[in-house]
């Protein structure tokens, strides 16, 4: 994989270094690192290669850090130093932060002199929210060090609440913050509000419940009309006391509920319980309870309507039955040729790979050194944004049992699979057989 990295053409070696960050070696570190600190390398190449190195734990940042500072000798903050810079800073620990690193990523060029010589601190990153954003978790002592030594309580809610973007509520930010609140209560929004009740923090339930008041007056006076309503129906829909209050003082959030309510029911069904009850389900399950039994013929069904069948949502179910069917029959052969499928399907929205995903999510399953090979194989195939976290995923999974690891787990905060678009088409279908 490296030597396509090398020298294959712009996109497949970019390619290349994409999928290397799901092997996470140890052993080709080296590589990587010469990768990153070749000035002459396209920057997304570079950028791919660090991201390969953020995950191994020999990774040492120092050269590269050396690299950046010798390049800013000139003061040209280009894109590409700028890009790596940020990720080396997310990466380092506390104790190896470096204010002149920092500095790289300032966005006026005469600021430089300015921070080196004054010394960097939280505050000045406070005018730059993705460089915040991107190295405060791994640099949480040095924002509380700067919100204690701070004299004005503005700037510590501010350096406080812009870090929370991208990273879990811990108990130390809620006695830092709900003092600021008691003190300026106008500074509480909507926004905020929802940040700590999705916290799922005991004392955060308690302060809201404490100002459910200040709450109220917040949705009622809303003003940021793209998110704003969203925030309080995601609210409302879990919080009893304060949907009571609100429903009866506003009709119009009222008839904003009702829609979103009734809009979502179909949601809070179990997905499983729900195919179950669409015709293509049905009939493929017909096949499928004989196919368990050792009925060959009625597996050859379902894996022609995989191969064939005109409709390719109905294709994409029946992929999904046949990784069920894993145990009893050899389906490996069959879902490395479905992950080379083409599965172009169209809402209106995007494009997604309905069969290409769920054999990509049944090899991710099937932990051997073949189905790794075609999990590669199929990353080459028809590049799909869409597709890539499911693919990068089974890899990972399938590299790490190789390994003698652990596969990994289950992210519940991971986006939904496409069952809310394409499998949501295919329930609503009744104009369904298995015809192919």
């Amino acid at each position: 994989m490296l030597q396509v990295a090398y020298y294959a053409p712009y996109s497949i070696s970019l390619r290349a270094l994409y999928l290397i960050g799901a092997f996470r070696s140890e052993k080709i570190t080296p590589e990587l690192t010469e990768i990153v600190l070749d000035v002459d390398t396209p920057r997304s190449h570079r950028t791919y290669a660090l991201y390969a190195l953020l995950d191994l734990d020999n990774f040492d940042p120092e050269p590269v850090i050396k690299s950046l500072k010798n390049q800013t000798i000139d003061k040209q903050l280009d894109r590409d130093k700028r890009q790596i810079a940020l990720l080396v800073l997310k990466c380092l620990p506390i104790e190896k932060f470096d204010p002149q690193l920092a500095a790289i990523l300032t966005v006026n060029i005469d600021d430089f002199d300015r921070y080196i010589e004054h010394g960097w601190t939280a505050g000045d990153l406070i005018r730059d929210d993705d460089l915040l954003q991107q190295t405060i978790e791994n640099n949480l002592n040095a924002l509380y060090d700067e919100i204690r030594h701070s004299n004005s309580d503005r700037v510590k809610f501010l350096l406080l609440t812009k870090s929370f973007s991208g990273r879990d509520l811990n108990n130390r930010d809620l006695d830092t913050l709900f003092p600021l609140l008691d003190s300026h209560i106008e500074w509480l929004n909507l926004r905020l509000v929802l940040t700590l009740f999705d916290a799922d923090i005991e004392e955060a339930y308690f302060w809201l419940d404490e100002h459910i008041e200040e709450v109220y007056w917040l949705m009622l006076t809303y003003e940021n009309k793209r998110y704003g309503l969203q925030w309080i129906l995601r609210l409302l829909i879990r919080w009893t006391d304060l949907r009571e209050l609100v429903l009866n003082s506003s009709e119009e959030i009222a008839a904003e509920y009702d829609d979103y309510v009734s809009g979502n029911n179909r949601l809070k069904l179990l997905f499983e319980e729900e195919l179950k009850q669409s015709k293509a389900y049905q009939l493929l399950d017909e096949l499928f309870v004989p196919a368990m039994e050792g009925d060959k013929s009625a597996y050859s069904k379902i894996l022609r309507v995989a191969y064939r069948h005109k409709n390719i949502l109905v294709r994409a179910l029946a992929t999904r039955f046949l990784v069920k069917l894993c145990e009893t029959y050899n389906v490996e052969d069959a879902l490395y040729r479905l992950a080379k499928a083409n599965d172009d399907w169209y809402d209106s929205n995007w494009i997604y790979s309905p069969v290409r995903t769920e054999a990509i999510n049944g090899l991710g399953q099937l932990s051997t050194p073949k189905t790794w090979q075609e999990l590669i194989n199929a990353a080459f195939f028809k590049p799909d944004n869409e597709l890539d976290y499911y693919l990068i995923r089974a890899i990972e999974s399938v590299t790490n049992v190789l390994m003698g690891e652990e596969p990994i787990p289950e992210n519940p905060k991971a986006r939904n699979p496409p069952v809310s678009r394409w499998y949501r088409t295919l329930i609503d279908m009744e104009d369904v057989d298995l015809e192919v």
